[in-house]
């Protein structure tokens, strides 16, 4: 059953955030995921953002998503994001099905 990574997060230092984004690419090669949505500032229908940027990436299942999250080439990547921002939390969601 697929499982979602869903992370979200101010983004405060943008130069800092490109960097983690460049870091974190290799992260994902051999992982088999497909990004769904990367918002800023999306339009909320309910209730209050806690943070203006969400990314939503879809992984063949926990497993997978937890392997990619432990990684050697994520724990790398992970400092630099959480450098550059603030306000931010990251969780696994189930699909169903």
């Amino acid at each position: 059953m697929a499982a979602y990574f869903l992370a979200v997060m101010d983004v405060t230092d943008e130069a800092g955030f490109q960097q983690y984004a460049a870091a974190a690419m290799p992260s994902f090669e051999g992982v088999n995921f497909e990004i769904l949505s990367i918002a800023d500032g999306p339009e909320v229908l309910e209730g209050t953002l806690p943070a203006q940027h969400i990314a939503l990436i879809r992984f063949d299942d926990e497993a997978a998503l937890k392997a990619w999250y432990g990684s050697d080439s994520y724990k790398k990547a992970k400092p630099i994001r959480l450098n550059a921002t603030k306000n931010g939390f990251a969780t696994i969601l189930n699909g169903f099905g």
